[in-house]
């Protein structure tokens, strides 16, 4: 699976975040979100290491996926994004498709001091988003 993120550590009220971004319960420590394409948004709960997990379904298992997965993705990024403004975090993009794994910086966002870019994304979602290589 490409292209999941992590928010370290977990930041406190995320989950009234989650509900803002119409998440819901979907076990334990597990929130997702359906869209309109029927992709799911992901998020769980870790312990080991602590922290919040972001994935999408279907997943982004090779390189020509990263298009046909633009709207879950956005949504991956844009609530990552949130949760780690909101409680001064970070977040790691963690890329494993070819193409993406050699050349992805895993540092997408520190804050306070470097907030989220989208021009930090691995290359397959650079060249979605912003129709760059």
């Amino acid at each position: 699976m490409c292209c999941k993120v992590r928010v370290l550590p977990i930041p406190l009220l995320f989950e009234a975040q989650l509900v803002v971004g119409l998440f819901v319960q979907a076990g334990s420590r597990q929130w997702m979100r359906t869209l309109a394409d029927h992709s799911i948004v992901y998020v769980t709960e870790m312990r080991e290491p602590d922290c919040l997990e972001v994935h999408i379904s279907p997943n982004v298992a090779t390189y020509e996926h990263h298009a046909q997965r633009r709207v879950a993705a956005s949504v991956m990024f844009e609530i990552a994004a949130k949760m780690a403004e909101k409680g001064n975090c970070t977040i790691l993009h963690l890329a494993n498709v070819a193409g993406c794994k050699d050349d992805t910086e895993p540092l997408l966002a520190d804050y306070p001091l470097l907030p989220f870019q989208w021009e930090r994304l691995c290359r397959g979602f650079k060249e979605t988003f912003l129709l760059t290589p």
